[in-house]
């Protein structure tokens, strides 16, 4: 009784968050005075970005193209004369900042950008994919066991270097290994949306018959392996948000659940009230890092002893004095993906 109880609760829970989803075809009117807000906030970061992009490396990078991808086309469907020149502006902001920082991230970590290569260099990379997914399911959570679901990051990047055909590898290089790793069950954190990741990645970049194939060969399908990923994922979103003053290392994780999820086909991870929580964490600086002075210290935030949330982030930067690379990345495409929908419902 109590287990059904619980499935009840959650389910009400994510029918109550997908009705606050932002606008979708025929859903709601287009909201331009928050297209004008999320413009500025994304002007405010970009503009920081180019200023302080110095130690800049891909993971820093990587959000500025997954901006292009998603603002790429909208400007046609654009009904207001002030928005579209705003975004006209802002798209055109992006476009040199990424034409500044390239060479700098190529010479700041020049064996890493090799690996990942097409990722920077690709916007295609970053559109959103589509296809047809089933809808979010309720996972029952799993206690996470750190001998069975380990993770290794420099493992991930290796498994990305061979889908996309770098480092030696042919392109769409699957081999068992990192079959099992980025397709395995029960991931959370970093190592579920790092399996998402590669997921895309490997869509993206041609890859999708040979995924179809391998998915065969272990009786499952690639729509219902993201399935079950993004619908893990979007729990544990749920109850992070319930901790908004969280430690800016969880701001980071809630931000690449989004970013993850939304680019591979879930729009339901674009909430309203999850955009505005995310505007309030960008300092006045125009970054996202540290909390800004003016917010309330923690005194309730989502804990987990057994590591499945912790990461040790090889490439974050600082730049600036409380600023952090990896999480402003991160909030450039969440912030791209809020605009693309609140202005298309895609």
């Amino acid at each position: 009784m109590v287990i059904l109880l619980t499935k009840i609760v959650w389910w009400f829970l994510l029918l109550l968050a997908s009705n606050r989803c932002l606008s979708q075809e025929g859903y709601a009117p287009v909201d331009n005075n928050l297209a004008a807000i999320v413009i500025d906030a994304l002007d405010r970061l970009v503009q920081y970005t180019n200023n302080h992009g110095e130690q800049l490396i891909v993971d820093g990078i990587i959000g500025l193209r997954a901006a292009q991808g998603e603002l790429s086309g909208i400007y046609d469907k654009v009904n207001d004369a002030k928005v579209a020149s705003s975004l006209a502006a802002l798209v055109t902001d992006i476009d040199d900042t990424v034409d500044k920082l390239l060479p700098v991230v190529v010479k700041n970590a020049p064996n890493y950008y090799k690996g990942l290569a097409p990722l920077v260099n690709n916007t295609d990379m970053w559109l959103k994919v589509e296809q047809i997914l089933p809808p979010l399911q309720i996972v029952p959570t799993t206690k996470y066991n750190k001998k069975s679901h380990s993770f290794d990051e420099n493992k991930s990047d290796e498994c990305v270097s061979a889908v996309i055909g770098t480092n030696g590898y042919h392109r769409c290089t699957i081999t068992e290994f990192c079959w099992n790793m980025m397709t395995g069950t029960n991931a959370h954190g970093y190592q579920a949306t790092h399996q998402i990741l590669y997921l895309m990645v490997a869509i993206q970049n041609g890859c999708g018959d040979i995924l179809d194939f391998k998915a065969a060969l272990h009786g499952k399908t690639i729509p219902s392996i993201i399935n079950h990923v993004c619908s893990s994922i979007y729990g544990d979103s749920l109850k992070l948000m319930r901790h908004p003053l969280m430690s800016y290392e969880l701001r980071d994780l809630f931000l690449e659940n989004i970013f993850t999820c939304n680019l591979i086909g879930y729009k339901q991870f674009l909430h309203r009230d999850w955009l505005n929580q995310i505007l309030t964490w960008q300092r006045p600086e125009g970054c996202y890092g540290e909390r800004a002075a003016n917010e309330h210290p923690v005194t309730s935030s989502p804990t987990n002893n057994d590591g499945a949330h912790k990461r040790v982030r090889r490439y974050d930067t600082q730049f600036g004095e409380n600023c952090h690379s990896h999480i402003s990345s991160l909030a450039t495409g969440v912030l791209a993906s809020y605009l693309r929908n609140i202005l298309t419902g895609n």
